[in-house]
């Protein structure tokens, strides 16, 4: 209860694909809006084409992907969140445009 968005992060594998679909159900279930994240979204890249394929015929949002980056394992051995421990990478530039989108979606003023 409560929740006013689900940011679903997925990976490019047909078990994936599966898994996203049943989350979907459980949101639709609920009327909870969601966004799709795709992590590491350039190790398989027919995956994460159908990935978007699927969001796009069934009408859903999709975020920026997050590439495999090397700086995510060396900034979780820090103790520290990407965009602190290496702000300059891919990966912390992915999320921050996540991140902005999360907050264009709780917007109240979305629309305008």
């Amino acid at each position: 209860t409560g929740v006013d968005l689900a940011l679903i992060v997925t990976e490019p594998s047909l078990s994936s694909l599966h898994d996203l679909k049943r989350i979907l159900g459980v949101l639709n279930h609920f009327n909870i809006p969601s966004l799709i994240c795709i992590n590491k979204a350039d190790i398989y890249e027919q995956g994460a084409m159908d990935i978007r394929m699927y969001a796009a015929q069934n009408g859903l949002e999709m975020t920026a992907d997050v590439p495999f980056d090397e700086s995510i394992p060396d900034a979780m051995i820090s103790g520290l969140p990407v965009t602190v421990a290496q702000p300059d990478s891919k990966a912390s530039g992915s999320v921050r445009l996540v991140w902005s989108d999360v907050l264009k979606q709780l917007s109240p003023d979305k629309d305008s």
